[in-house]
């Protein structure tokens, strides 16, 4: 039921009122006030409070997330940089098997990126394996496309 319908039901329930007993009228109040969500149901109280709690979780939520790719094709998106470059470090270990390449970041903290650089056999390859730093908007910025 919407506000209205409620609000509307509220006014019946209050003129029938004067015809009904006491405890009827309180019955009917109660109901058509949760239904208003001003009363919460028993138990309910804890379960706000989960609810909050999820809230303040999610208002806390990181601001950046980490883009994994590959030659300019998207990978996937991570909370860390460090899962990302995990996604990226064991996509190129699988290319090299059965060798065993060791590999070291090239990160350019000013652009937010870091590049994977693998050593194989005593030589140094780039692998084309991008984490990039990618901020997290809350609202759209027409301006920011400009």
């Amino acid at each position: 039921m919407s506000g209205e319908e409620l609000l509307a039901l509220a006014r019946k329930h209050m003129w029938a009122a004067w015809q009904l007993s006491a405890e009827e009228l309180a019955s009917q109040a109660a109901s058509t006030l949760l239904g208003l969500g001003m009363l919460v149901p028993e138990g309910g109280a804890a379960e706000l409070e989960k609810l909050r709690s999820r809230v303040a979780e999610l208002e806390a939520a990181p601001t950046t997330v980490y883009r994994a790719s590959h030659d300019s094709i998207q990978m996937g998106l991570y909370r860390t940089a460090a899962a990302a470059r995990a996604h990226c470090e064991a996509m190129e270990r699988r290319a090299w098997a059965p060798k065993a390449p060791s590999f070291d970041w090239i990160e350019d903290e000013e652009e937010g990126i870091a590049e994977l650089t693998v050593f194989v056999m005593g030589k140094e390859w780039q692998s084309g394996y991008v984490v990039t730093e990618v901020p997290v908007s809350a609202e759209y910025d027409e301006e920011a496309d400009e």
